[in-house]
């Protein structure tokens, strides 16, 4: 597994915590937006529409019913 530190759009610090392979072909499967994996939240975020999918154990969650909702300071609702 990859992890490489780079930022994400908004300018937060973030850690690849999956392949970036994997992060290139994984879509949000919600609204098919673009993934940003975030160390500090743990998990991959839709850019689009703000959900947070968990990773866990290097394994990225999409399922949508196990996402959690961002508000618009990036913290879960």
């Amino acid at each position: 597994m990859l992890h490489a530190r780079s930022r994400d759009p908004t300018g937060d610090a973030v850690m690849t915590i999956v392949s970036n392979e994997l992060l290139e072909v994984l879509a949000c499967p919600a609204c098919k937006g673009t993934l940003v994996a975030h160390e500090r939240k743990g998990g991959l975020v839709c850019l689009s529409c703000r959900l947070l999918f968990p990773v866990r154990e290097g394994v990225p969650i999409m399922l949508i019913d196990e996402a959690s909702r961002l508000d618009d300071e990036g913290e879960c609702i």
